[in-house]
Formats: C-alpha cells, structure tokens, sequence
C-alpha cells in the first residue's frame, strides 16, 4: 500500500510539474512586459501578479521577492543575448569581421523587442541593491568578456585604450534602444557604421 501510495503520488507530481512550470514561465514574462513598460522601481508584486492574471500571494509560491523576481529576468535576457551573439560570431574570422559580427547580433538583439533583452540592457546593476548585484554582475561581466577577447585580437594603435573603446561601444549600441527609428538604416547597418568609425579612429 505504501508503495502504491507513493506511486501515485509521484505520478501526481509529475502531472502538475508542466502547470507549475507553466506558471513560473507566465509570471517572468509578465513581469518582463511589466519592467519594460513602467520601470523596475515603479512594478509591484501585485502589479505583476494582476498582469500575470492570478493573485497576489500566488506569486510568492514562485519568486520570494521582486528582487528574485527581478533577477530572473535579467539573466533570461543576458542569456539570449549571449547566445545570440556567440552564433553570430565565426571563430575563422579576422578580429575585425567578429567585432562587427558581435555588434550586429548585439544591436539585433536590443532592437529585437524582446521585453527581456531590453530589461538586460537599460536596467544598470548599481542601481540595484547589492544582493541583486553579486547575482547580475558576474554574469553581466561574462557576457562583455565576450566582446574583450574579439578586442584583445584586434590591431590597434598604440594609444588605443581597449577598455575604453569597449565602452564607447557598448553605450553606442546600447543607446540605439532610445533613438532608433524601424523605416530608417536597419540595426545591422547602424552596428556596421559604429563599428567602422571606431576602426577608422583606432587602427594603426
């Protein structure tokens, strides 16, 4: 009898599994649609629990916090992000062709519309309290490391700061999310042209 019991209460848990799961996935993409549109600071738990369509205290079944919450999504955006840009990239390339590659699938990506991308991009980390810091940042600083070893490989000019013309890249690119206009020059066109300028300024 114990035995059957447990069966069955297995088999209970495994039927419920893909509903919980289910859920979970409708609460971050709420959440995501929420953050985008009215910020961070302004969402509540109950303000994505009522976008999300269940009640408030379902949402703690799942996430402790709006910080966890928060989390969450960022990283689902970085991981899209980076998994965009790693298949953007050919490994037999010159440094050059993959930094334009990596900045293409980058601002893709950004302009994509995908409510999580877009939080992973204009939510900065300081603002943020220091536990949801340790969580993003070393992710955040995994996926740059992406675009510091194409720039590591890169010919440029003595004086040439690679630390610097990474971060002149990254908020070029990442401000097109506030300026970019659909009907004008493609995302894939802007990306070309940011890379070719800071090429023009840094090669020897």
């Amino acid at each position: 009898m114990k035995a059957a019991m447990t069966t069955a209460a297995l088999a209970s848990r495994k039927r419920g599994r893909p509903r919980i799961e289910g859920r979970r996935q409708e609460l971050l993409d709420a959440a995501a649609r929420y953050f985008c549109a009215h910020g961070y600071d302004a969402a509540s738990m109950r303000d994505i629990a009522n976008a999300a369509g269940i009640l408030v205290g379902s949402i703690y079944h799942h996430f402790a916090s709006k910080e966890a919450l928060f989390i969450e999504v960022f990283l689902e955006g970085l991981r899209r992000t980076n998994e965009a840009v790693v298949a953007a990239i050919d490994p037999t390339a010159d440094a050059w062709t993959q930094l334009e590659q990596a900045c293409v699938a980058h601002v893709d990506m950004i302009l994509s519309k995908d409510d999580f991308v877009q939080i992973a991009d204009y939510e900065f980390p300081f603002r943020h309290s220091l536990a949801v810091r340790k969580k993003i940042i070393p992710q955040r600083d995994a996926y740059e490391k992406i675009f510091r070893d194409v720039i590591d490989k890169l010919p440029l000019r003595r004086a040439i700061s690679k630390k610097y013309l990474r971060l002149t890249l990254f908020g070029a690119l990442s401000w097109t999310l506030i300026w970019y206009r659909a009907g004008r020059d493609t995302p894939a066109a802007i990306a070309r042209q940011v890379v070719d300028i800071v090429r023009r300024g840094a090669e020897p």
